[in-house]
């Protein structure tokens, strides 16, 4: 190797031990737990000091970073090894690891695989996000990639992985700081490119000037700076926190600088809320325990203020409290306002205002910037503070709120809910101390009152035996001339000295152990001994559980009013003309009628002072009309009549004032008419509410009569009409004048069925009560009316029955839809006759008359129309239910009138036969009805025929429920049904049996379907030329566990009735077509079979039918054209669908045969529209043609028309050689029957398979 190839190689190595030395200062600078481990032994290659305190061991300690017990979940270690061999790069995966001392940490992982050393490796990050303050120190989503830039072998694997990361990264020169690399992260946190810095001096990121000299010197001394945070800004000014670490690498062969820069603005901004909400616990608990320390509310109110603009750091805060006229807000208090506003500044409550908005809704105000809110507008007070934003709350009182607390900024800021819940904390411990101040100042207020009272007031203990008195005030100790002292611990009743024999005294008593109030006047003596008459006001108190605590006792010495009331009787005398005439106004009139004197009362009244009053006319006092009427009772008053009318003055605002006057005239002793007194009562309201009560008789006539109910009222005792409205001529078809004119009307025109009914009811009247009574009326052109009425005895105050006043409403139509309602619950809407529910009745009543004399009999028929179902799918419903009518109509031609007939649903009645004198009746009734529905019924153009199944029972039998007949009736319809229909049976004990068999029979069936006991047989159909076999028969067999084979004949007719065959036949056609196809593959021979399976005429009315045989083909893969689908003639005919469906089924390629042909209705028209493959002779022609020459002629004619169609022909049933060779002439082309084979399993066919299938 020559020297200049030796010194490249040397320089690589070089440059390769320098980036691998910044790859390890990378790694060591990262503030995360990286590691690099082997992918094949999982050997730590490199770590930071990081990496142990996350997993908790020590430096010497082993560690597999895969090693399941570090993980949460064992098998994570597997999960993630294979992610990562995968090629997937782990970006942020949500990990649970777990130290040593088996601590659960949450951390998000990061991890690649990378080349380090010549070797494949795993680059490991992990992010600790388990507690909060690591993540503050770390922040968990800041440095997610960041060592990643130093674990490649090459300077381009160094950059890309720097490139990478999410912190951003530079590296620049000792000297003067050029930046030599910026990772693309820069943008994203100082929003200026990487390109833009590259080969440029390093830009001033930092808000605080660094002394970058010093900075350069502690680097170079150190190697290495460690995390430190910084206020820096974005390239657009946007201010931001980062968190720098430094350190000293060789770059280029040069001594550089590599700093990394996490931005940690959101913690910073979470921490900054944290001490916000400290901040403001704290002055919040400061605040609070200065107002209940009792601290005066003006300091108090000062206080909250310099707090809240401290914690919020607000240029103002003030408390504007709501002045009483509640519309003007006064500054109580403030900071940061111009001096002299606080203490006077004012501000009105209007809704665009924010204070006022603030007071009236009583909720928050945010203002963002009071210079471009178009809601509130702010008062000149906060435009000359240069106001930007500002908050406003109430701050709560006991019935309106006491004011707002507001604080306000001069530059733009939003306050948050946080600053509400802060200000309303606040608030709220302002209204708690100013409630608990006004509370003491009112107690205060309240005790000064006391002791201020003349009245005597003592308070006394009740929970104590002799409730002694515990507090007096001075009035008290005046009034009695005892001291405090002397009185506290007494009983009260000290003061009676020796006289306790007092009347009041015992009501006293009585109403302490009653704990109630009492009022009442006592005789007490001084401590000097004189007496003084003592009014004493007494009422207990009791604490909020409702406990008896205390008694209050107020006192009053009335003893010199009670001297000065007996002097003044003296003069009562004289005044007692007055007194007794004066109800209400008291006016005296001179000679010349000019007011002499009156009383506050009638200066009221008048609306005057009676100063205004006196000296003036009476007739200042009244217009024109009211002078004219006083002078003319001026002259009565001269002339001595003293009088009492109504008059009319004017009061002084020029409103009628009415009174009720009583005048007496005065003269003197010579009897010279000196003047008048008048007493005046006000009677203007009495005069409205009679002008009022005259417009609401007037409304309430109105609306009387515009009443479609009859309203009346007539005396109580002679029931003479009262009133009565216009109703009553419409309802009872009668004048008013007729009722007004003859109280016994009333009672007439009632219906005579219910007249003692209604008189019985009105003679019962209770006093206290309301009635209601329905009865009928007889009008006069005859028609009868239902009446409800309610009414009622009204008294006079003494309890006398003064009249009945009533209501009269025509209940008809009402009455009328309630009887057809009740018809109706007990008839059949079609038919009109009674339902089940009126038979069972009915029934229920035969059969108790049956139990109580042994020698009742009764019979029920239960009738079933035969072939009712045919006539309704030809003809239509509709034609069917004029059948079922006029059969309801034909029936009671059969019958007496004593017995009933019901409809019970669809084509089923009953009859009850209600007593019959002999069950021979019943056989009689029966066959009359037989005979009767034989008749034909024309409707609608068609002339129908139709026969019914009747089956009877007898009440001989002893029966003891309705449901009991019935049961045993249908039994025995069932009974003629199948005896072959249009005809009746009695029924009898062995029907029952048979009926109990053939229940059981179903249920066993139903569980053989459960127990999977079914079976499939199969009977070879032959080519009748050649004896080969083309195809089997699928026939069903029931293998019983305990009675063996069961023959179809019992338990097919079973399931046809019950609908068993519709699943019975679908697993049939499952478990056939799947055994074809499975011998199909078996046997290469019998590719070309076919299986025959029947359809019963319920599976062919089955809607999803197609659905279901296309479903069976596909699960099994069986060719359709391998499957025959058998259907009864007579299954086609009764199905309305058949054409269309038979289509649908062709469309599946599966072929269609026609089974028992010769045995239905079908017409060749019909034949020839039906999609038919295939004809099966039905075996009873096969097995008689040999003796009988018509049957023989019939297997000719299908076997010709079927050939005539295009169809093939299978001959069911041959059992002799004869009867094969019969066939054969007749050009019969296949057959099956038990002379080739009876029916076999699938182990019997495999069997008749392997040997060649031939005959």
């Amino acid at each position: 190797m020559n020297q200049a190839l030796q010194r490249e190689v040397e320089a690589c190595q070089g440059a390769g031990e320098k980036l691998k030395g910044l790859l390890h200062a990378l790694v060591e600078l990262t503030p995360l737990p990286v590691a690099i481990t082997s992918i094949e032994n999982s050997q730590i290659l490199l770590k930071n000091q990081l990496v142990d305190p996350l997993f908790g061991i020590s430096g010497d300690q082993t560690f597999d970073a895969l090693e399941p017990k570090f993980y949460g979940n064992p098998t994570e270690p597997t999960q993630l090894l294979n992610k990562l061999k995968c090629g997937e790069q782990l970006i942020n995966y949500q990990l649970q690891l777990k130290t040593v001392c088996g601590e659960i940490r949450d951390t998000l992982l990061s991890a690649q695989i990378v080349e380090y050393k010549q070797q494949q490796a795993i680059l490991w990050i992990w992010t600790d996000v388990t507690e909060p303050k690591q993540v503050q120190q770390t922040d968990v989503f800041a440095a997610q990639k960041q060592v990643e830039t130093a674990l490649q072998e090459s300077e381009t694997q160094f950059r890309a992985i720097a490139a990478a990361s999410p912190v951003a990264m530079t590296i620049s020169q000792v000297g003067d700081g050029l930046i030599l690399y910026a990772s693309d992260q820069v943008k994203e946190t100082f929003g200026l490119p990487s390109k833009d810095l590259v080969g440029r001096k390093t830009p001033n990121f930092y808000y605080d000037t660094t002394d970058r000299q010093a900075m350069l010197e502690r680097l170079l001394e150190e190697k290495h700076i460690p995390q430190f945070e910084v206020r820096a800004k974005k390239a657009d000014g946007t201010p931001i926190w980062v968190s720098v670490s430094l350190q000293l690498i060789t770059f280029n062969h040069e001594w550089a600088i590599l700093s990394a820069f996490h931005d940690i603005t959101e913690q910073k901004q979470t921490e900054a809320k944290l001490q916000a909400n400290a901040r403001q616990q704290a002055a919040v608990a400061q605040l609070g325990q200065q107002a209940l320390s009792g601290t005066n509310l003006t300091l108090l109110f000062n206080e909250a203020v310099m707090l809240v603009a401290q914690v919020l750091e607000t240029k103002l805060c003030g408390f504007w409290k709501l002045l009483p006229n509640d519309s003007t807000l006064f500054l109580q208090a403030g900071t940061g306002w111009q001096n002299g506003l606080v203490g006077s500044a004012l501000a009105g409550i209007q809704a665009h205002s924010h204070l006022g908005y603030t007071i009236l809704t009583q909720n928050p105000v945010l203002i963002e910037d009071l210079r471009t809110d178009t809601q509130f507008s702010g008062p000149p007070l906060l435009h000359n503070h240069k106001i930007i934003s500002g908050i406003g709350i109430p701050v709560p009182g006991q019935s309106q709120p006491l004011g707002a607390l507001s604080c306000y900024t001069i530059q733009p800021r939003t306050f948050t809910q946080d600053d509400v819940h802060f200000l309303q904390a606040i608030a709220n411990v302002l209204a708690s101390a100013t409630s608990r101040h006004q509370s003491e100042a009112q107690s205060h207020l309240m005790e000064r009152a006391i002791n201020a009272s003349s009245n005597g007031v003592v308070l006394t203990d009740a929970s104590q035996s002799d409730n002694p008195i515990i507090y007096t005030n001075a009035a008290f100790v005046s009034i009695t001339g005892y001291t405090a002292d002397e009185i506290i611990g007494q009983n009260c009743r000290f003061l009676q000295g020796s006289d306790r024999n007092q009347p009041a005294l015992a009501a006293l008593r009585s109403a302490i152990q009653e704990q109630r109030e009492c009022h009442v006047t006592l005789q007490n003596y001084r401590k000097d001994g004189t007496l003084f008459w003592n009014e004493l006001y007494t009422a207990p108190i009791f604490d909020a559980e409702g406990r008896l605590t205390h008694f209050v006792g107020i006192q009053t010495d009335i003893t010199e009013r009670l001297q000065t009331e007996a002097a003044h009787r003296q003069q009562e005398g004289q005044y007692r003309r007055i007194v007794q005439m004066a109800t209400e106004g008291i006016w005296m009139l001179d000679q010349n009628n000019n007011t002499s004197y009156v009383n506050q009362q009638t200066a009221t009244m008048m609306g005057y002072s009676p100063y205004e009053m006196q000296g003036k006319s009476l007739f200042a006092f009244m217009d024109n009309e009211g002078t004219v009427i006083a002078n003319h009772y001026l002259e009565r008053r001269r002339q001595g009549i003293h009088e009492m009318h109504d008059f009319k003055f004017r009061r002084k605002d020029g409103t009628d004032l009415w009174v009720i006057l009583s005048t007496a005239p005065m003269f003197d002793q010579q009897k010279n008419y000196i003047g008048a007194l008048g007493m005046l009562t006000d009677v203007t309201d009495r005069r409205r509410a009679e002008v009022g009560l005259r417009e609401s008789e007037h409304r309430l006539n109105g609306i009387l009569c515009s009443l479609e109910d009859v309203v009346w009222s007539v005396s109580a005792t002679a029931h003479e009409t009262l009133y009565l409205n216009p109703a009553a001529e419409k309802i009872y078809g009668r004048s008013i004048t007729e009722f007004f004119d003859d109280p016994d009307l009333w009672i007439k025109v009632v219906h005579p069925d219910d007249q003692k009914r209604v008189q019985a009811a009105t003679q019962a009247l209770d006093k206290k009560k309301s009635r209601k009574l329905e009865y009928r009326i007889i009008r006069p052109d005859g028609r009868v009316r239902w009446i409800q009425d309610r009414y009622r005895v009204i008294c006079d105050p003494m309890g006398q029955s003064i009249r009945i006043d009533g209501i009269a409403t025509d209940i008809t139509g009402r009455k009328r839809m309630e009887e057809k309602l009740l018809h109706d619950a007990y008839h059949d809407a079609l038919t009109d006759l009674p339902n089940r529910v009126l038979f069972v009745n009915r029934l229920k009543q035969a059969i108790g008359r049956a139990k109580r004399r042994s020698n009742y009999l009764f019979a029920v028929l239960f009738l079933d129309l035969d072939r009712f179902k045919v006539i309704n799918d030809s003809l239509g419903h509709l034609v069917g239910d004029q059948l079922l009518i006029a059969i309801a109509q034909r029936l009671p031609g059969c019958l007496v009138s004593e017995n009933t007939i019901a409809r019970l649903g669809g084509d089923e009645f009953a009859i009850l036969l209600d007593p019959i004198k002999d069950p021979n009746d019943a056989a009689t009734v029966a066959e009359q009805i037989y005979q009767a529905l034989k008749l034909p019924f024309n409707l609608n153009g068609y002339e129908i025929f139709t026969t019914v199944s009747i089956g009877i029972t007898l009440s001989a039998t002893g029966y003891g429920q309705p449901e009991e007949v019935l049961r045993d009736a249908d039994v025995a319809l069932h009974y003629a049904k199948e005896q072959g229909k249009a005809r009746f049976a009695l029924f009898d004990s062995a029907m029952r049996d048979q009926a109990m068999a053939l229940l059981q029979l179903e249920m066993a069936l139903r569980r053989a379907i459960e127990r999977q006991e079914l079976r499939v047989y199969y009977q070879p159909i032959v080519l009748l030329t050649t004896g080969k076999i083309i195809g089997f028969e699928a026939l069903v067999r029931w293998l019983h566990p305990k009675q063996g084979l069961i023959s179809p004949a019992q338990f097919i007719p079973v399931a046809e009735e019950t609908g068993l065959i519709v699943p019975i036949g679908l697993w049939v056609l499952n478990e056939s077509c799947r055994q074809l196809r499975q011998w199909q593959m078996q046997f290469p021979t019998a590719s070309k079979l076919t299986i025959s399976v029947n359809l019963s005429s319920k599976q062919f009315s089955q809607p999803r039918l197609v659905d279901q045989v296309d479903q069976v083909l596909k699960e099994t893969g069986l060719n359709p054209n391998d499957l025959k689908l058998e259907i009864t003639e007579s299954g086609i005919i009764d199905n309305q669908e058949s054409a269309d469906l038979l289509r649908r089924l062709q469309a599946l390629n599966v072929q269609l045969c026609i089974d028992d042909f010769g045995t239905g209705y079908s017409s060749l028209s019909r034949l020839r529209q039906f999609p038919i493959n295939t004809l099966k002779i039905d075996r009873s022609f096969i097995g008689t043609m040999q003796e009988s020459v018509e049957d023989a002629e019939v297997v000719q004619a299908i076997v010709t028309l079927a050939h005539n169609l295009g169809m093939d022909v299978v001959a069911e049933g041959i059992e002799t050689a004869e009867q094969l060779a019969h066939l054969r002439r007749l050009h019969c082309e296949q057959g099956q029957g038990y002379f080739f084979s009876k029916p076999v399993d699938s182990d019997a066919v495999e069997a008749l398979l392997a040997e060649g299938f031939r005959w």
